[in-house]
């Protein structure tokens, strides 16, 4: 993060252009103790002489629990396609859920 945001401040701040935006996602503890997935939208401006950060953080937890379960559903099913002269079932052992053809 750091690196992202030094870099967006030396192009303002060197007036390469008056502005520059940046986004980042990344997980962090909350205040109440859990780890949740953010989307930081920073904007890096100069205003009066000084490089200025102002942004917004948005919570996306639910949306990568989404994206997590998309892309095991996308995998059950390429192995499904795979395996589909023989029949098709799958056990999600962290479930305990059986899917069968």
């Amino acid at each position: 993060m750091l690196e992202v945001s030094s870099q967006h401040y030396r192009v303002v701040a060197e007036c390469e252009q008056p502005r520059s935006s940046y986004a980042l996602e990344y997980r962090l503890f909350a205040s109440h103790g859990s780890l949740v997935w953010v989307r930081d939208l920073v904007n890096v401006e100069l205003s009066e002489g000084r490089v200025r950060h102002s942004g917004v953080m948005l919570d996306i937890s639910q949306q990568k629990a989404t994206e997590l379960e998309l892309e095991r559903s996308e995998q059950r099913y390429a192995l499904a396609l795979r395996g589909a002269n023989d029949g098709i079932w799958d056990w999600e052992l962290p479930s305990n859920a059986v899917y069968m053809s």
